[in-house]
């Protein structure tokens, strides 16, 4: 669906709960909250779900490559969710040094060990520490050729400006989206807080 029949869609949905109407801009709104209330909820199935993996695959990116102990983060402009880390490292074998590419694991609470050297990350077995936006990459020599796979963040979904825009989310689950942001004004439009809301600005 294009952003015009998105918010064609809501209207009739939320005109069948109970006849509300909002302008585009606020269908927008609420278009846009679901889009990310979506993205979040599948998020957390993404890594061990194929049907969660299908929902985002339009999202899903590789950063540039970045070298070093520190990965910068804040370089990736649309970055809305990490996904996981690669690099690639010095390993000996056989006597002689070469480059072996590896995931970059989070470093768990439970590995930080300082009387054990393996807690810190070896160049067989990375892991990262994130602080801020930079990711400390802990490993015996500093990786090179490390990049990102990330979720970009979604479209913005504007109904006036953009009305034949097409959301960068598969077709078939636009339903599912409209279905949140049915949910989530109806529940808005429900909260006394709402209502105490609305009483001031008639008062106003």
């Amino acid at each position: 669906m294009t952003n015009l029949e998105m918010g064609e869609q809501l209207d009739l949905e939320l005109d069948e709960s109970g006849g509300l109407w909002f302008n585009d801009d606020e269908k927008s709104d609420w278009l846009n909250k679901a889009v990310d209330k979506f993205v979040e909820n599948v998020y957390l199935t993404f890594e061990v779900d194929e049907s969660s993996r299908e929902k985002l695959r339009l999202l899903v990116k590789t950063s540039a490559l970045q070298s070093g102990s520190s990965f910068d983060l804040s370089l990736i402009t649309d970055l809305f969710y990490l996904l996981s880390l690669t690099g690639s490292f010095t390993v000996n074998s056989g006597g002689a040094s070469h480059l072996i590419t590896r995931r970059i694991a989070p470093q768990q609470i439970d590995d930080l060990d300082d009387q054990d050297p393996f807690s810190k990350g070896i160049n067989a077995d990375p892991r990262y520490e994130s602080i801020g936006d930079v990711l400390e990459i802990k490993s015996v020599t500093p990786p090179v050729n490390v990049y990102a796979l990330y979720l970009k963040r979604p479209k913005v979904v504007d109904i006036a400006g953009t009305p034949d825009d097409v959301l960068d989310i598969p077709i078939q689950f636009h339903n599912e989206i409209v279905d949140f942001a049915r949910d989530m004004a109806l529940e808005n439009m429900n909260s006394p807080r709402y209502a105490t809301a609305k009483n001031e600005t008639r008062e106003n």
